[in-house]
């Protein structure tokens, strides 16, 4: 299973169709949870009990990454099979529920401006140990409401500052469509700052322990982890500062949800919708972008803003 796993994956790393970081997710979950308990398997005597037996165990571990565990074996058998290396994949009759690692419910946490001010009153904190290029991505995502892959590997050849844009790329879209994103006053001063600390540097956000590398998405989490055990709140995760974004630009400033779709760059889940209204609204989602920084700079930021929420009419 070793030696399939590793073909199986290296396959997918020539074809290229998959990001670079599901593939590595892959690779992870294999040497994390399952290479210990069926890595010395062979791979066309693997059977069925065997891959419940791990899945069982993973499961005492981690309801999700069993979920997804399943995903990987299964994937890499599915290769094999079509190889001819192995002659059947067992781990296709398996299910999630079969090890109570069903999907969670959809989240819908997101923050309030009372938590959104505690969060980034720990990231000014100085006291604690998170880098300044972690402090500036986190920041930057409750801007812009960008996906975490879009922040971390962000590239300054993307960046417009004196005009206040970011133009994400098409193939570093989810929905492989390019995205402009507006900055605020308040997201280019961190860019800004940024430009000055990076030096030349390709990335962004580049990690502080790999040069010529991007801050990595597990070192994201655990950021979010080490704010939401400081502060000691309800906990949440790096999506969830995205549904903040959303939330807020609807409820909060009053924007019509087909607006925040399209400034999340989501494509409209109805077809008529996606084939007929083509248009991006770009002066409107250039408003409520720097309506949002506005708002973060005066109920967030600013320590006078207490309890009051000052909104601006639409």
């Amino acid at each position: 299973m070793d030696v399939l796993v590793e073909r199986w994956l290296d396959h997918l790393e020539s074809v290229g169709d998959l990001k670079p970081r599901t593939i590595e997710d892959h690779r992870w979950r294999w040497s994390t949870y399952l290479q210990k308990h069926i890595g010395k398997f062979k791979a066309n005597d693997i059977e069925r009990g065997q891959l419940a037996l791990a899945l069982d165990k993973i499961r005492k571990l981690t309801k999700e990454q069993a979920r997804k565990c399943l995903t990987t074996v299964s994937l890499a058998l599915d290769y094999g099979l079509t190889r001819q290396i192995v002659s059947e994949n067992p781990a296709r009759l398996l299910r999630p529920k079969d090890f109570g690692a069903t999907p969670n419910a959809p989240r819908d946490r997101w923050l309030s401006v009372d938590e959104l001010r505690q969060f980034w009153g720990y990231l000014e904190d100085a006291k604690h140990s998170i880098s300044f290029p972690m402090v500036s991505a986190l920041k930057l995502l409750v801007y812009t409401g960008a996906r975490r892959s879009e922040v971390i590997e962000a590239k300054w050849s993307e960046f417009d500052l004196e005009n206040g844009l970011w133009v994400l790329p098409a193939e570093r879209s989810k929905n492989k469509q390019s995205h402009t994103f507006y900055l605020s006053d308040g997201a280019r001063k961190i860019m800004s700052a940024l430009d000055e600390f990076s030096g030349h540097a390709e990335f962004v956000f580049e990690s502080p322990s790999l040069k010529g590398q991007p801050i990595t998405p597990r070192a994201v989490t655990r950021s979010i982890s080490r704010v939401c055990s400081a502060l000691e709140c309800n906990p949440f995760t790096v999506h969830d500062l995205r549904r903040t974004c959303a939330s807020h630009w609807v409820d909060t400033l009053g924007a019509d949800s087909r607006l925040a779709e399209l400034m999340l760059n989501h494509l409209p889940a109805d077809k008529l919708v996606r084939t007929y209204q083509q248009g991006k609204q770009l002066e409107r989602q250039k408003m409520v972008w720097a309506r949002w920084g506005g708002f973060i700079e005066e109920n967030v930021i600013s320590e006078g803003a207490g309890n009051v929420i000052s909104l601006r009419a639409g």
